[in-house]
């Protein structure tokens, strides 16, 4: 958006308003980036015929991720402000959810099914 453009706050307000009058029709106002992405993962997850789906607390969703990005147990617990015992617990409990014999493969079945986002991912901002 230049400065020097007469239609930027116009279109500011008319995608305010489109965004309101979805909210108030009970819709979900997204980006269309946003929108494409997410449809792109979906469609890329493999489909595990005969397998139940990985549910994750949202605590072991943050250790996962942490643990993706090739965190050891000591920064994780540092940076979630828990115990390292605690963080071991939760990263035992991630390992035999993903039914994985160690870190990297845990990591690696995270990333390859679409559990955390890449870091490349989380930099770019999946929402611009």
């Amino acid at each position: 958006m230049s400065a020097s453009s007469p239609k930027a706050p116009a279109k500011t307000s008319e995608t305010l308003a489109d965004a309101l009058r979805r909210l108030a029709a009970d819709e979900v106002p997204m980006p269309q980036e946003l929108t494409r992405k997410l449809l792109e993962r979906a469609s890329k997850r493999p489909a595990a015929a005969g397998q139940p789906p990985i549910y994750l607390t949202p605590r072991e969703q943050e250790v996962l991720t942490l643990l993706v990005d090739g965190l050891s147990n000591k920064q994780i617990a540092s940076r979630l402000r828990l115990s390292q015992h605690s963080v071991k617990r939760l990263v035992t409990s991630i390992l035999a959810k993903l039914s994985s014999p160690n870190r990297t493969s845990a990591a690696a079945k995270a990333l390859r099914e679409g559990l955390v986002f890449r870091p490349a991912d989380r930099d770019a901002g999946i929402a611009s």
